[in-house]
C-alpha cells in the first residue's frame, strides 16, 4: 500500500497523463469556436492553471530527494499549492456562472471563498522564501510547512460548498449532470479518505474529472442557449415579415400598376416584375435561417423603391456601392430604407433624396442608408414600436446571425443615417 506514495515513476505519469487530458479539453473547447460565452475566459484560466497545477506536482513527485534541486522543487510547490487553489476558485467560479443562468444564485459564499483562496495563493507564493505552507529539507525532501493544513481546509471547505450548491440547485441541473457532479464529489470524499494510503495525486484525477463535468454542463448551457437564439430568430423572422407585407403598401403598389397598364403598358409590366421580386423575398425570407449575399439583398431593395418611386415621384435614389461581395442577413437593408422612405422622405412636402453607400473598412464591411427627411429624435426609437417596428429586429439578427451592429444617427429636420456594420470574420 505505502508503494502508492513512493512510486515516483507512477505517479508522475498519472500527473502527466492528467495533465494531458486536460490539455485536450482546453483545446477542444478553443476548437468548438464558441463565440461569446458567459464565462470563457474564466474557463480558459482553470484549464491552463489545472496544467500548471499538475505538472507542478509532477515536478515535486520527480526531483524529490535531490538536495541539488531544492529551488525547483519549491517553486513547483508553489505551482502545485498556490495554483490549486486558484483552480478551486475558479471551479467554483465557472460552475456558479452556469447556474446563474437558470435563475439567481447567492455569491456571498463565493466571494468568501475567492478571498481566501486569493490569500492563500500569496502566502504560497510567500512560502517558497519563509516555509509556511511547505519546506525542503537537506536531503532536498518536500516536507509540509506548518501551515499547510489550511490548504486542506480550504480543499475541504470546497467540498462541501460545491456539495450544497449541487443539492440545493438539483432542480436546475440535469439528472446527467447531477448524477455526475454527485460522483465527482464522492471521489474527491475519497481522495480525501485515503490520504494515509495514496496522497496527493487523487485530488488531481479527481479534479480533472471535475473539468469535465464542467464542460459537459457548458455544452448543454450552450446548446440550450443556441435553440433558444433559434426561436427568437424565427419569432424575429416571422414579425418582420409581417412588419413588411403591410395592406397599404400592397395596396398603393396594385393601384398604381393598375393605373400604369393603360399609361405604360411597359412600365406596368416591369413594375409588377419588381412586386413579385419583392413578394417573393419577403415570403421567401421567413424560411432562411441563413445569411444572403448583399448583392441579393441589394436587388430587392432596388424592387422595392422603384415601386415607390412610381407612387412618389419626388423621391430621388442614389446608390454608391464600393462593395458587395459579403453576407447579411436576409430583409436587413431593407426595412431601414423603407424607414428612410416612409418616415423620413415622405414626411417633407416637396420629397427628397435616399443615399445607399456600402464601403469596405479593415475589420468589416458597412451599409449607410442616408436621408434628408425630417429626422426624429433617437431616444425615442426603442419606444416607438410603430414608427421603428423593424430597427430592433434588423439589430438583433444582425448581433445574433454575423456578430454585426446597427447604429442610427438622426436629427430633426434635418435627416437620419443609418449604419450597419458586418465583421469580416462572419460576413464571408
Amino acid at each position: 500500500m505505502t508503494s502508492l506514495n513512493t512510486d515516483t515513476f507512477l505517479n508522475v505519469s498519472l500527473l502527466l497523463f492528467s495533465s494531458l487530458v486536460t490539455a485536450f479539453i482546453l483545446f477542444g473547447l478553443y476548437m468548438s469556436r464558441i463565440r461569446k460565452p458567459f464565462f470563457l475566459r474564466k474557463m480558459y484560466v482553470l484549464l491552463l492553471g489545472q496544467i500548471i497545477m499538475q505538472l507542478g506536482e509532477a515536478g515535486i513527485w520527480y526531483w524529490n530527494g535531490s538536495p541539488a534541486k531544492a529551488w525547483p522543487i519549491k517553486f513547483c510547490c508553489f505551482l502545485s499549492f498556490g495554483w490549486g487553489l486558484v483552480v478551486t476558485a475558479l471551479f467554483v467560479n465557472c460552475f456558479m456562472d452556469l447556474l446563474e443562468r437558470r435563475g439567481q444564485v447567492s455569491k456571498k459564499p463565493l466571494n468568501v471563498l475567492n478571498t481566501i483562496c486569493g490569500l492563500g495563493f500569496v502566502f504560497s507564493a510567500l512560502s517558497i522564501f519563509n516555509g509556511a505552507f511547505f519546506t525542503v529539507d537537506i536531503n532536498g525532501y518536500f516536507r509540509n510547512g506548518p501551515y499547510a493544513a489550511w490548504v486542506e481546509y480550504i480543499d475541504i471547505a470546497n467540498f462541501l460548498l460545491m456539495l450544497g450548491i449541487a443539492v440545493y440547485h438539483r432542480q436546475r441541473m440535469s439528472s446527467k449532470g447531477y448524477g455526475m457532479l454527485l460522483a465527482y464529489s464522492m471521489l474527491h470524499l475519497g481522495g480525501m479518505l485515503m490520504v494515509d494510503v495514496w496522497y496527493p495525486t487523487p485530488f488531481y484525477l479527481a479534479s480533472t474529472l471535475a473539468l469535465i463535468v464542467l464542460c459537459n454542463f457548458l455544452y448543454e448551457a450552450v446548446e440550450e442557449e443556441y435553440l433558444q437564439k433559434e426561436k427568437e430568430l424565427m419569432e424575429s423572422r416571422i414579425t418582420l415579415m409581417i412588419s413588411q407585407i403591410q395592406p397599404h403598401f400592397l395596396y398603393n403598389s396594385l393601384n398604381s400598376i393598375y393605373h400604369l397598364c393603360d399609361m405604360d403598358a411597359k412600365l406596368a409590366q416591369q413594375a409588377i416584375g419588381d412586386f413579385s421580386e419583392y413578394l417573393h423575398h419577403v415570403l421567401s425570407s421567413l424560411k432562411r435561417t441563413t445569411p444572403v449575399l448583399f448583392e441579393q439583398e441589394l436587388h430587392n431593395v432596388k424592387a422595392y423603391l422603384q415601386l415607390e418611386q412610381l407612387r412618389f415621384d419626388d423621391l430621388k435614389i442614389v446608390y454608391r456601392i464600393e462593395a458587395s461581395n459579403f453576407f447579411v442577413p436576409a430583409l436587413s437593408v431593407q426595412p431601414l430604407v423603407e424607414n428612410a422612405v416612409k418616415h423620413g422622405i415622405c414626411g417633407k412636402e416637396d420629397g427628397g433624396t435616399l443615399v445607399l453607400s456600402t464601403r469596405e473598412k479593415e475589420d468589416c464591411f458597412e451599409i449607410i442608408v442616408e436621408d434628408d427627411g425630417i429626422g426624429f429624435d433617437v431616444a425615442t426609437l426603442p419606444n416607438d414600436g410603430e414608427k421603428h417596428l423593424g430597427v430592433q429586429n434588423v439589430r438583433s439578427r444582425l448581433e445574433a446571425m454575423m456578430g454585426g451592429s446597427l447604429n442610427i444617427i438622426s436629427t430633426p429636420g434635418i435627416g437620419t443615417t443609418a449604419i450597419i456594420r458586418v465583421p469580416k470574420e462572419g460576413s464571408k
